[in-house]
């Protein structure tokens, strides 16, 4: 019995984490002894965020144990390494006296009460300029390639900027409210991109302006263990107040739900469609590389989250190197669709999974009428990036198919 507990049935396991043959051995951890070895998961309970600008207590911690010790609140998760377990204390960081995040949970009337004070308040209208410098910037981020001039080069005859720009001044509009006052134990390291919908009003799209963007709550849907929020924004030409693109951005807040909201989202039509492909080969296959300096290229052109250039963050929001935009593959999927069928009305899609810089996407579209069905997936693991999606023809007439 005393031979079974030998350091030889503990080192070959230390000596194959060791090298460069075990597969993705880092951050997990092991057991091993008599000849047996297995990884352990953990799992980590929802917990109780404290304001970090204030003393720490005994009598604190006991007052909150039930949520630090919680299993079975529908907060709980199961981190795979050890940086998957800091989320939560990175996203307590901003966690202040005063704030509703700071407080115990509100009563769910009171979350229901800054919902309907949030519909009916606008966001104060934010600025946004850009050049034909940004336009060049945006084009390559998506795909453009140096033989296309109309994308690349201001001085080609038909220099254009592609129409899923219009999600870029979106993204700094503010939209007048907090998401902690609208559902509870927000935490913005759970918070995930679940749906864009754009619409573009203005043809030909100027590759240069002075925009003014105005935002506003859309809906708050409680799905029980979770929440989903709906954001909307119009963005207008500052000189004249001519529209040139709505967007609406749905976000999916983990641990969020349970406030007495609504149950489902309304019904608006392309911006919520299911978009469910033909039972049918497609009409078109569009293939894309995405070079292993994309994101990093993309980001300039406003999204500069680290998750998606910096290693060590990418490791601690779960994955095991940066991932790119979910609004760059948008952007990939519809120069495609836009190249190939003409000026498109409105895009939505639903993200269903991240691609890795270095990967290639594949986009297939089904033209039905006036409207592309569309979804996107990765080569190399056959699985979806973008689903439920379908971009909306400014004519069926000028499709290029």
């Amino acid at each position: 019995m005393l031979e079974s507990f030998k350091p030889d049935y503990i080192a070959p396991l230390i000596l194959a984490l060791c090298s460069d043959v075990c597969p993705d051995p880092t951050g997990g951890l092991y057991e091993v002894g008599s000849g047996w070895a297995g990884k352990t998961r953990w799992q980590q309970a929802g917990g109780h965020g404290f304001p970090v600008d204030v003393p720490l207590t005994p009598e604190e911690v006991v007052k909150n144990w039930k949520a630090i010790t919680d299993f079975e609140d529908g907060r709980a998760e199961n981190p795979e390494r050890t940086t998957d377990s800091f989320g939560k204390i990175m996203g307590n960081l901003e966690n202040k006296a005063g704030s509703s995040k700071a407080a115990s949970a509100a009563p769910a009337n009171e979350y229901l009460a800054a919902i309907d004070e949030a519909l009916k308040t606008e966001g104060a209208p934010t600025p946004f300029t850009y050049e034909e410098r940004d336009t060049l910037l945006y084009n390559i981020g998506v795909g453009a390639k140096a033989t296309e001039l109309d994308y690349v080069f201001e001085g080609a005859e038909n220099f254009q900027l592609l129409p899923t720009y219009g999600v870029i001044p979106a993204m700094t509009a503010d939209v007048g409210f907090s998401f902690d006052k609208i559902v509870p134990n927000f935490n913005p390291m759970t918070l995930l991109h679940g749906e864009q919908y754009l619409e573009v009003r203005k043809f030909p799209l100027p590759t240069s302006a002075n925009l003014v963007s105005r935002g506003r709550l859309l809906e708050a849907v409680d799905k029980g263990k979770a929440a989903v929020v709906k954001t909307a924004i119009t963005t207008t030409l500052a000189e004249t107040g001519e529209e040139v693109f709505y967007n609406e951005m749905t976000v999916f807040l983990r641990g969020a739900g349970g406030f007495d909201g609504q149950k489902q989202p309304a019904d608006r039509g392309a911006a919520t469609a299911a978009n469910v492909p033909p039972k049918r080969a497609p009409d078109h296959v569009h293939e894309e590389y995405v070079h292993p300096d994309q994101a990093a290229i993309y980001r300039l052109s406003g999204d500069y989250n680290p998750l998606h250039v910096d290693p060590a963050f990418a490791k601690m929001g779960g994955f095991k190197k940066p991932i790119l935009h979910g609004l760059c593959s948008f952007g990939i999927a519809g120069k495609a669709i836009y190249d190939k069928f003409g000026p498109i009305k409105n895009i939505k899609v639903r993200f269903a999974g991240t691609v890795d810089p270095g990967q290639t996407i594949i986009t297939e579209m089904w033209k039905e009428g006036n409207k592309v069905i569309f979804t996107s997936k990765v080569k190399e693991t056959g699985k979806p990036s973008i689903a439920g999606a379908a971009a909306e023809l400014v004519s069926a007439d000028k499709s290029k198919i």
